[in-house]
Formats: structure tokens, sequence, C-alpha cells
């Protein structure tokens, strides 16, 4: 017996597809740690992409922080040769290609994603 419910594996299924509405919490403390920050909002975006890329973050969560609108190209680019000496190579181009599938228009994006 694992001890699991269906409800368990539903919201895991919710949170992998990045559906954080059941846990709303988080993106409250988003912007609650945007405003503690005291960052404009291109800063701390660029702090969200060297955090996304340290942590070698799945695309789904890149997907949520890039949004509609992201960071301009050379922003991105900064951030990440600014972090590369921190987190390595591996974890650069990870980001890299996690961001390049990120920012395309969903329709141009790979089924099996």
């Amino acid at each position: 017996m694992t001890g699991r419910t269906p409800l368990d594996e539903a919201l895991l299924r919710e949170l992998a597809e990045g559906d954080l509405s059941r846990i709303g919490g988080l993106i409250h403390e988003r912007v609650e740690a945007q405003k503690a920050s005291g960052l404009e909002d291109d800063t701390f975006r660029v702090a969200e992409i060297a955090a996304l890329a340290a942590l070698d973050a799945p695309l789904i969560s890149w997907y949520m922080h890039m949004g509609d609108d992201p960071p301009d190209t050379d922003t991105i680019v900064g951030a990440l040769i600014a972090v590369a000496p921190i987190i390595g190579a591996p974890r650069v181009v990870s980001a890299a290609a996690n961001i390049v599938t990120a920012t395309q228009p969903l329709e141009e994006v790979d089924e099996d994603i």
C-alpha cells in the first residue's frame, strides 16, 4: 500500500503541468518577495532567471516565469553569463535550451514536451 490517495496524485499532476491554483500562496509569496526586495520588475526577473538556472529548473518553471512578456534577449543572456562561473556550463546550457523553448509560441513547441 502506497498511502497515496487519488487526490494526492491529481494534485501532483496539476503541479507538474504548472497549475498552482490549489497552492496559490506561492504566487502571493512571489509578489510579496518582489515588494520586500525593493527591486524593479526587470531586475527581479533577472534574479528569477539566475535562480531558475542555478536550480536547473524544469521547462514548466521557465514557462511560468517567462510569461507572455519575457525579458529581452540581451538581459537573459547577460543573466546567464553572470551566473555561469557559479553554476557551471551544463546548467547554463540547460537553462538556455529551456528559455528558447519557453519563449517560443506554443504552436511551435514540440508536442512531446
